[in-house]
């Protein structure tokens, strides 16, 4: 990993060392598996994540990651088609879930499924779209530019790169919702 990530690494290692017991189990599973995922222990991660249920673990998509940088093609598209499998059932139930819609969109370009990606995150831009949320929109556009890199279409994804990099944004306001 590079050198930042693993600086970035000791600093969580210590946080936790020092504060890991105010933190519930399930963020403590969760910051454990990031830390082994930062110091590229993939499979490490993964191990940790197996047995969590809590919707907080996101453990699908994180699962679906952790054992494709690990190199297990077989493991991470069984990940992702159980993924692609929640995240269509939570579309049908809650059509207006964002959150659903993008996990659909990865999972789908994870497996191969550029159009339906395509069609899913699209979708989800529709809901949210940068002129409405400017802090939630630009994200989802930016998983777009993946999905378009993922699709073949390279130009039109680092494009989108390029004209967020003039767009400010941050980190998503809807992942902290769980936390508060």
């Amino acid at each position: 990993p590079p050198r930042h990530t693993l600086r970035l690494a000791g600093i969580v290692r210590r946080a936790l060392r020092e504060h890991g017991d105010s933190v519930s189990a399930v963020g403590r599973i969760v910051a454990e598996a990031t830390l082994a995922s930062m110091e590229g222990r993939y499979l490490d991660a993964a191990k940790l994540l197996l047995p969590c249920t809590d919707d907080w673990c996101a453990r699908e998509v994180r699962l679906g990651y952790l054992y494709w940088a690990a190199g297990k093609t077989e493991e991470s598209r069984h990940w992702f088609r159980t993924l692609e499998r929640l995240a269509a059932d939570g579309v049908k139930h809650a059509p207006l879930d964002t959150n659903t819609r993008r996990d659909l969109a990865m999972a789908q370009s994870m497996l191969g499924k550029h159009a339906a990606a395509l069609a899913s995150i699209d979708a989800a831009r529709d809901l949210i779209p940068e002129a409405k949320d400017a802090v939630n929109g630009p994200q989802v556009s930016f998983e777009r530019s993946i999905i378009l890199v993922r699709a073949g279409r390279s130009a039109e994804g680092y494009a989108e790169v390029e004209r967020l990099l003039r767009v400010p944004f941050g980190a998503p306001s809807d992942q902290f919702d769980d936390m508060l």
